[in-house]
């Protein structure tokens, strides 16, 4: 635990005082999954220790940009908790997955206002400049796009490790990630959402875009899995079809907005997955 603490504060002081943005990108991706190791071996009870000696520190450690390691770690902290738990719990992968990475991406647009109020500093301000994109108008609709998959890569890591743990420990409920029909239906209603947003607020729209790929993605490692070779032909064609359906359509939309016809490829692969699902539940 002290040793997850100390490497914390070693990334922390990285990301706050190494100018180089891969690094800085690469070290946060890495922060949730000391927290999930600590919640996944040590007992509960311990964890807020661990918790408050890695804020205090870091932020005695990183006092001259303070802003970062709010931004970074105390989310970081908190995902890597509440997915070490789901772990210990045996949640079914495919939603652990995306429940953390929901709650990392929620408190990160949660702290910008916490740290602009401490520190009168406007994260978003910031990312412009780490990104170049100071003169881009779509920027701000790509912010929780890009919060939302640094928190899914950050989680995808966390699990990595975690399942193979458990595996070793013979504690792995494989009936508990069993991809059933609600991941089809939850793929369908994540683009329906997409599409409703989109002529609102395009970057929740987008948000909700990200968790169509995502149960997609799952619903294609389902027909892997079953072997169904003509669902995942049909599969292919679609993302064939996408490609030149995007090329041809995304013009007629106005500039910022043509992301959505990305949609039509989960929403595709969901219907499909949906039908041989129940073909093949029919069969046996």
């Amino acid at each position: 635990m002290g040793l997850m603490a100390a490497i914390n504060v070693i990334f922390a002081a990285i990301t706050a005082y190494v100018p180089v943005l891969f690094i800085s990108v690469v070290l946060v991706i890495f922060i949730p999954l000391t927290s999930t190791l600590v919640e996944f071996y040590c007992k509960d009870k311990y964890f807020p220790i661990y918790a408050f000696a890695t804020l205090g520190l870091s932020l005695i450690v990183t006092l001259s940009a303070i802003d970062f390691t709010l931004f970074y770690l105390v989310p970081s902290i908190l995902t890597g908790y509440v997915f070490g738990l789901m772990a210990k719990k045996n949640f079914a992968n495919h939603w652990g997955i995306l429940i953390a990475a929901v709650i990392q991406t929620g408190l990160s647009f949660a702290f910008i206002p916490l740290v602009q109020l401490i520190t009168e500093r406007n994260l978003i301000d910031v990312l412009r400049q780490l990104f170049k994109a100071e003169n881009s108008p779509y920027f701000n609709n790509l912010i929780g796009f890009m919060f939302f998959v640094v928190s899914l890569i950050q989680t995808i890591l966390s699990f990595i490790v975690v399942d193979n743990e458990l595996k070793k420990f013979g504690g792995k409920n494989e009936s508990k990630n069993e991809i059933n029909f609600y991941v089809d239906l939850a793929c369908i209603l994540s683009i329906g959402i997409a599409v409703g947003l989109h002529f609102v607020y395009v970057p929740i729209s987008l948000i909700f875009l990200c968790f169509s790929v995502y149960f997609a993605v799952f619903l294609i490692l389902r027909s892997i899995q079953n072997q169904c070779i003509p669902a995942l032909v049909l599969m292919g064609l679609v993302v064939i079809a996408n490609i030149f359906f995007f090329a041809g359509l995304n013009k007629l939309l106005p500039a910022g907005n043509e992301f959505i016809l990305l949609g039509f490829t989960p929403f595709c692969i969901a219907i499909i997955s949906l039908v041989f699902y129940f073909l093949q539940k029919k069969k046996n």
